[in-house]
């Protein structure tokens, strides 16, 4: 059964408040080093665009889609958005695909680029690039990426509002999984062949056969992983 879009409109409604009381006041010191002067708006959407937008001078517009938060209560749908495959790809998390740390990720990710936005770092053809990732990275390390994930589960809790996948993958115990073997996954929409180098406690480091992918290596949930027959 679909989420109810009354409470994915609350939960975007969420992840505004935590970007607003969370990240942005702590990018203020930086901010007051820089001239003019900048303003941050957050607001809800209708469809599943969850996007960054600069309106006028120093005004940054950050959108998120109902529809989006609705996709990703089903865990398939969300490990297939740019945000969920970063989570196993980089281990943001500690490469956890949940509901919370999906949605803390999405505030993460899209405040990188209002970052990106007002260094003046994005250009046509190059926005996820190694800059913006420095960005991202750095949100993570720097624990507010944990601030951002807290403050949600607090809300939506306040508001009784379950942040848990409604569609769940059958899990593949990891033990399946041998260093050398192939095996194939989705990203992006498209299956990729690669092999598999290490086996961790919770993940699988695999390497693709292809060349030329957007990381040499990729750490996934044995979920995602089939065997290449």
């Amino acid at each position: 059964m679909p989420p109810d879009p009354q409470q994915c409109h609350a939960i975007a409604g969420i992840l505004c408040a935590a970007t607003e009381q969370v990240l942005w006041p702590q990018v203020q010191p930086w901010l007051a080093r820089r001239p003019g002067v900048h303003t941050l708006v957050c607001r809800v959407g209708r469809g599943e665009a969850t996007y960054y937008s600069p309106r006028g001078e120093g005004v940054h517009l950050l959108t998120y889609g109902r529809k989006m938060v609705a996709s990703k209560f089903d865990a398939a749908l969300a490990a297939q958005w740019r945000t969920g495959a970063e989570l196993l790809e980089r281990n943001y998390f500690a490469g956890e695909l949940s509901l919370p740390a999906v949605l803390a990720h999405t505030c993460c990710h899209e405040f990188g680029h209002v970052i990106q936005g007002i260094n003046g770092w994005i250009s046509r053809g190059s926005i996820h690039n190694r800059g913006f990732y420095r960005i991202v990275d750095r949100i993570h390390q720097s624990g507010a990426a944990q601030e951002v994930r807290e403050f949600i589960e607090h809300e939506a809790s306040a508001r009784g509002l379950p942040l848990v996948f409604i569609a769940t993958p059958s899990a593949a115990p990891l033990a399946e999984f041998a260093p050398g073997e192939l095996v194939s996954f989705e990203y992006r929409g498209r299956p990729v062949l690669a092999k598999v180098l290490r086996v961790n406690r919770k993940t699988v480091n695999v390497k693709p056969v292809k060349p030329r992918m957007a990381a040499d290596y990729f750490r996934i949930s044995p979920h995602f992983l089939t065997h290449h027959r």
